[in-house]
């Protein structure tokens, strides 16, 4: 197959498994926001961010190895074997030792909502675990099914647990981890889990390649969190936990970039290992003009989605929360920047420099949580967005310097200043009250989606027609 199509149905699969039940959690968002307190949807995102800045600690983003190693296995069985086997024995051997150290720690000193934190890591290291096994074996068609079934079984159980048992932030909680344990269950059963783990298979030299590739991912992946959990734990630090709950909705809307993206980022790491496969100048060709084409649809969303933000904060926020609006804004450009840095992590997974990758996370992460800890008494949220843009900027320009000693992927400085100049334009018309300003600003950002992606929807509008014609 066609890499570029096997990209395109791999990206389909995978939004089809989960973009209905992440629109139908969007739409929800005025019943969390009527039911719930600032106070306690601040607490529910506070769980959420910890962790998942735990989870790559525990597991040693071994489940990450375990996707890398499967692919260059192609149909091999007894290699599969051994690759998950040694996954398998260093995240479980990760979870006795969480239970084990929280155990210690609540006897001197109990962790505020602790039992919750555990339940809801040990539900989403094992999902992850399962998901990633998919992954790796190709069967993307599994993957969306359980991942669809997942998420619309959470949606049902929140509505039940929030709407009408009014369980509060408890229940949101309770919801993904019966939802992700169930997905586990559910994959194990399909790839008979069971038959892949053997120790006997365990190899020193297998565990050594294995955990020098995850190893490094571990302080990208926490660092990641840190330039995401930050925020949150400086925000309740010095701000209360309320700031942090309209904080948390503003990020909503970027989230929805970062949602859909993740879609194609899913298909795009394994795509871009496969294609190194091929030879340095077609894997170079590849990664060029799909750079181009991530860049010139992911900057028109971002400027459609921001001239309409007074729009969908009027119909999606209740209350309290509509002071968020501000930050919006900037919180989209981050995301912008958040996404070009996810297309070279998957070059950077392929060429498996994953040592790099850890390199520039850190950096945008010291840098987060710096401007953060200055400006947050004197800004407010304000510093928490923009030490997110800032780190986000750094973190894509020094993935973009590093990346060229094994792929030469070329920018269009007239297309940045294009980008910088209508940006300006849609920046200065984001008014909340004045619908005049609103109606220019949409009008703006969806004529410069259009051209900027003519070939894109000409290609798109082409493909319709054949397909109703037939």
């Amino acid at each position: 197959m066609n890499e570029k199509k096997r990209l395109l149905k791999n990206t389909g699969l995978i939004a089809i498994g989960n973009m209905g039940a992440k629109v139908i959690a969007f739409i929800l968002l005025p019943m969390y926001t009527s039911i719930l307190s600032t106070e306690e949807y601040g607490t529910y995102d506070y769980i959420v961010a910890v962790c998942a800045f735990l989870l790559p600690v525990v597991t040693l983003c071994m489940h990450e190895a375990m996707f890398r190693f499967i692919i260059e296995k192609g149909d091999d069985e007894s290699g599969f074997t051994s690759i998950i086997s040694h996954a398998f024995l260093v995240v479980l051997s990760g979870v006795i030792l969480l239970c084990g150290i929280v155990a210690l720690v609540n006897i001197w000193h109990p962790i505020s909502y602790g039992n919750y934190l555990l339940l809801y890591l040990i539900a989403g290291i094992l999902y992850t675990f399962s998901v990633n096994l998919l992954r790796g074996k190709g069967e993307m068609q599994a993957y969306a099914i359980i991942s669809s079934c997942k998420n619309i079984l959470q949606i049902i159980l929140n509505i039940v647990a929030v709407a009408i048992l009014r369980l509060g932030f408890v229940g949101l909680i309770a919801s993904m981890c019966v939802s992700e344990m169930l997905a586990f269950l559910v994959t194990a059963l399909k790839s008979k889990l069971w038959k892949y783990i053997k120790l006997k298979t365990f190899s020193v030299e297998t565990f050594r390649s294995m955990i020098t590739y995850s190893l490094p991912l571990v302080p990208d992946a926490v660092c990641a969190q840190i330039i995401n959990i930050s925020d949150r734990l400086i925000i309740s630090g010095f701000l209360g936990a309320g700031p942090n709950g309209v904080y948390s909705i503003s990020y909503k809307f970027p989230n929805i970039i970062e949602t859909v993206f993740h879609f194609f980022y899913t298909a795009w790491s394994e795509s871009a290992s496969r294609v190194i496969g091929y030879g340095q100048e077609k894997a170079h060709n590849y990664y060029q003009s799909l750079y181009q084409l991530i860049d010139d649809v992911m900057f028109s969303v971002i400027l459609v989605l921001t001239a309409s933000m007074p729009i969908l904060f009027r119909i999606f926020i209740r209350g309290d929360y509509t002071s968020g609006f501000a930050y919006v804004p900037i919180l989209m450009l981050a995301m912008y920047f958040d996404c070009l840095g996810k297309f070279y992590s998957g070059v950077f997974t392929a060429v498996k420099q994953t040592g790099i990758m850890a390199t520039t996370t850190v950096v945008a992460a010291v840098v987060n949580a710096g401007i953060n800890l200055f400006l947050i008494s004197r800004c407010g949220l304000y510093a928490a967005a923009l030490s997110t843009l800032i780190a986000d900027f750094i973190m894509v320009e020094l993935r973009r310097r590093y990346i060229q000693k094994f792929v030469k992927i070329k920018l269009n400085f007239k297309k940045i200043v294009l980008e910088c100049v209508f940006g300006g334009v849609i920046w200065i018309l984001n008014d909340y009250d004045n619908w005049l300003m609103i109606t220019a600003g949409v009008m703006i950002a969806v004529l410069y989606a259009v051209v900027i992606n003519r070939k894109l929807v000409q290609k798109t509008w082409n493909a319709v027609i054949r397909k109703v014609a037939n």
